[in-house]
């Protein structure tokens, strides 16, 4: 089985030539389950409330980790524990990127899932808190790179908490 790898990259501010990361990560919090949540809006704010400890099945608000956007998602369509992640230095462009690898079944729904919903925003929520909130660039299957804001120090910093 051949798998799909697609660049998800942060993306508020989006342009003709493609996506443009914003934002940069700091600290993420504990836990490790990683959920897909459909982003219905977003907002920027002063001040962002605590995480929310909603089940899976409903909706939330969420703040991303910048403390300055509360996004509006729908119920979680997808949460698993991720199989391994680690942070890597785009040979291209230089930026730091974090590696996610996805066990099989949930593979198979995240490359369902973005086949079809190309151009929409898909936010990456762990532990309550959105990790990004990308816009879906491509079909994505068993690995998925987020872009956009990470350090070094940021990126190893996500890795390591997504890997447990």
């Amino acid at each position: 089985m051949h798998r799909r790898s697609a660049v998800i990259a942060a993306s508020v501010a989006v342009t003709g030539a493609g996506i443009i990361g914003t934002g940069v990560a700091t600290a993420v919090p504990a836990g490790h389950t990683l959920e897909f949540r459909s982003v219905t809006s977003s907002k920027q704010v002063a001040t962002c409330p605590s995480p929310s400890r909603a089940g899976e099945t409903q909706p939330i608000e969420a703040c991303a980790l910048d403390g300055k956007t509360l996004y509006a998602l729908a119920p979680a369509m997808i949460a698993t524990t991720p199989t391994a992640a680690r942070p890597e230095r785009d040979r291209t462009s230089g930026r730091w990127t974090v590696h996610v690898t996805l066990a099989p079944g949930a593979a198979e729904m995240v490359s369902r899932y973005t086949a079809t919903h190309i151009g929409e925003f898909l936010a990456l929520v762990h532990d309550g808190v959105v990790l990004r909130a990308p816009r879906i660039a491509s079909q994505s299957g068993g690995e998925i790179v987020l872009a956009g804001g990470f350090t070094q120090q940021s990126a190893t910093a996500v890795a390591q908490e997504l890997r447990g």
